[in-house]
């Protein structure tokens, strides 16, 4: 079904019943140390730091430290952990789960592995340094000067270097000081040589290589690309699928040298459209959609069924003519945002068509569908209020309104909504400055 865009459609709302809240703390200046609010990704818990070093955690009070950092979360949300300055003229250390945590050597710094991975922290001595990650520690290095993480966390691979010592480079020699290396997880080193990047895939399925000879290595093939690597790549959901764009300077038709953006999907060039954007895997990684334009021709291309201009893929004629903004999966169906500056959103739903989904910008990176595929959420902007906006995928129309008015929606991205099961959500609002989780039966 295709609505106007110029229908104007009242929003629904949840009943009051159907919502519960659980005040969290109140967000005062003055009394929480800018920069310092975590949550934690499953929602369940919080933490801030105070003016004076002490670190307040789901209403627990610890220290005062004599320096304190902001508190990092597990991707499973089972631990946190942050740096706190105990004792004077030493090192900071490592609060686990409230607890100091005895470290072999100094700690240099913390971080979570990828968007989903467990905490991980460097430690060093006099000369070198090593990371240590859940399941166990490197050897000691010289030096890390990047380190590549799959977002799942699930393996890792780094750049190191080392100096080389006076035998190796004789004095005022042009040769290079030190050397680079390439460090995996299993910890074999390899030259760096024409190795310019590394790119850890989900599930443990191998790395991607990126090499100064416009090639791109994964799991046994090798993509040769002309012009430049552009942008993240992508990995399907288990990890063995990969796909990267490219940019270079390409003649059109017409005869104008224009800049190309072109994507490659399993040793696959995608061909003929100049700009080429917003690659998405189903979760199986079977299937796969992206959109592009060639001149201000929008085009989808599907893997299942190719490329079609919007106006000849079924039920999509009437969208805007512009790459969608987000894309997802639901039960094997396609799933696109489309929304346009100062316009309606569109949602696009395979074998349902087209729906506007009413009077609000919407938040592409906020758009999540449940575990079951059904339903999805998304936050926007309506009356210069964060809102969070409910579609039934089963019978997609105009988008139903979650929150009351005066509630004003937080973590505006990925993450912003979580699942609990398929008919409950938990999200986070602010309301007269108290941060409130949300649980919303849908």
């Amino acid at each position: 079904m295709i609505l106007p865009a110029i229908l104007v459609i009242p929003f629904l709302q949840i009943p009051a019943g159907q919502i519960s809240e659980a005040k969290l703390f109140k967000v005062q200046k003055g009394k929480i140390a800018p920069g310092s609010i975590s949550i934690s990704p499953d929602l369940s818990h919080y933490s801030y730091a105070t003016p004076d070093n002490k670190v307040v955690i789901d209403g627990k009070t610890y220290g005062p430290y004599l320096t304190v950092g902001a508190v990092l979360y597990s991707g499973d949300s089972k631990d946190y952990a942050f740096l706190a300055g105990v004792r004077e003229k030493e090192p900071s250390v490592i609060i686990w789960n409230g607890v100091e945590k005895r470290t072999d050597n100094p700690v240099s710094n913390m971080f979570r592995a990828g968007e989903t991975g467990g905490i991980c922290w460097g430690e060093y001595n006099k000369d070198s340094t090593r990371l240590v990650y859940p399941t166990g520690a490197t050897e000691w290095m010289e030096k890390i000067e990047k380190i590549y993480f799959s977002d799942d966390g699930s393996q890792f691979a780094m750049r190191t270097s080392e100096k080389l010592t006076a035998k190796d480079v004789p004095p005022n020699s042009a040769e290079p000081t030190s050397r680079d290396y390439i460090v995996y997880q299993d910890g074999t080193k390899v030259a760096r040589d024409r190795t310019l990047l590394v790119f850890p895939a989900p599930n443990g399925q191998g790395y991607a290589t990126l090499t100064s000879d416009n090639e791109v290595k994964f799991r046994g093939r090798t993509v040769k690309f002309t012009g430049e690597f552009y942008s993240k790549p992508v990995f399907s959901p288990d990890g063995k699928q990969f796909a990267f764009r490219n940019s270079y300077t390409g003649t059109t038709p017409e005869g104008r040298n224009i800049q190309f953006y072109q994507y490659t999907i399993g040793g696959f060039s995608i061909p003929d459209l100049q700009i080429q954007t917003g690659l998405t895997f189903a979760p199986d990684g079977k299937k796969w959609v992206m959109c592009g334009l060639n001149g201000k021709q929008p085009y989808l291309y599907v893997s299942s069924s190719g490329m079609s201009r919007y106006d000849e893929f079924p039920q999509l004629n009437g969208a805007p003519p512009e790459p969608y903004k987000a894309a997802k999966f639901a039960n094997g169906r396609i799933v696109l945002l489309f929304q346009s500056s100062r316009a309606r959103p569109f949602l696009f739903v395979e074998e349902k068509g087209l729906v506007d989904l009413g009077p609000f910008s919407a938040l592409p990176d906020t758009m999540s569908i449940s575990p079951d595929g059904t339903k999805l959420l998304i936050g926007g902007s309506d009356l210069n209020e964060s809102r969070a906006f409910l579609v039934d995928l089963e019978n997609p129309g105009p988008a139903t309104n979650v929150l009351k008015p005066g509630y004003d929606l937080q973590n505006l991205g990925k993450g912003t909504f979580v699942w609990k099961g398929n008919k409950e959500v938990q999200f986070m609002i602010l309301r007269n400055s108290d941060l409130i989780r949300i649980t919303a039966k849908l």
